[in-house]
């Protein structure tokens, strides 16, 4: 509950800065990301699935080469979109079965892999080399 409740901080520092080499879907992704794992943790049904899904999908698509590596990109993105099916195999299965649960231990690595990619971001689009304005001097 504690990593929900941070995930809006850690996407608003994100949205803050990187805001512009993400785009107006990926800003939209890393606003539905925490919303969509607070309402999963609030027990809110098939919206916050959704609202999760949506939002990884976006963000990762949108971070993709622009602020992390594809490579981490889609591991973030595989991370948790798995938490989205082994919710949805625990509710198909009446909740009864916990060892459906088990694969949602990949959520914490993908996450500590995107702070990990955010060390070292892309270059970004919007920024001007250092060196474009040398070449002019």
């Amino acid at each position: 509950m504690i990593g929900d409740l941070l995930a809006p901080v850690v996407f608003g520092i994100v949205i803050v800065r990187y805001g512009p080499a993400l785009g107006a879907a990926g800003v939209a992704g890393a606003v539905l990301t925490p919303i969509g794992l607070i309402m999963s943790a609030l027990g809110m049904g098939i919206g916050a699935l959704l609202a999760l899904a949506a939002g990884v999908l976006l963000f990762s698509w949108r971070a993709r080469e622009r602020i992390l590596s594809t490579p981490v990109a889609v591991a973030f993105a595989a991370g948790s979109l798995s938490c989205v099916l082994v919710f949805l195999a625990f509710a198909a299965g009446d909740g009864q079965n916990v060892d459906l649960l088990l694969p949602m231990v990949v959520l914490g690595p993908s996450w500590i892999l995107f702070g990990l990619g955010l060390r070292q971001p892309q270059t970004m689009p919007d920024e001007p080399s250092p060196t474009a304005s040398l070449a002019g001097a």
